[in-house]
């Protein structure tokens, strides 16, 4: 059930990477509004959440899954204690870059949600093989 669930979000991953990329001035606006909405405090329940299953795979590529497990864990207090410093944060790169640095941030950070999907996927269809 679990290489299900890590398959998910590999798929969920690319899905997400793909779209960011295709569109990273809307994509970058999208988490700015959202880090600003009043209710942004559940997007860290929703890591710790979402992440808590992905530190239990234990399969093939379970090292690196479970460390990126770790990282979406651990983002999800941070969020929950500092959500006006991610506010803060989009604002000011908002305010100090220009479009072209803007998206090249998306870009940058879509190639790792992809790439992070393309493991997810590979983890899971390796460990369903065995």
């Amino acid at each position: 059930m679990l290489d299900y669930y890590i398959l998910s979000v590999g798929v969920f991953l690319i899905v997400l990477g793909c779209l960011e990329s295709g569109f990273p001035v809307k994509a970058f606006n999208t988490w700015k509004m959202w880090s600003s909405h009043r209710l942004f405090f559940f997007h860290g329940i929703f890591l710790i959440a979402a992440g808590l299953p992905i530190t239990l795979f234990d399969g093939f590529l379970s090292g690196l899954v479970f460390v990126i497990g770790c990282i979406v864990v651990l983002t999800g207090p941070f969020i929950l204690l500092y959500p006006e410093k991610i506010n803060e944060m989009f604002h000011s790169v908002s305010a100090e870059m220009n479009e072209q640095g803007i998206k090249r941030i998306v870009y940058f950070e879509a190639v790792i949600r992809i790439l992070t999907g393309v493991l997810f996927i590979v983890a899971s269809c390796g460990s369903a093989g065995s």
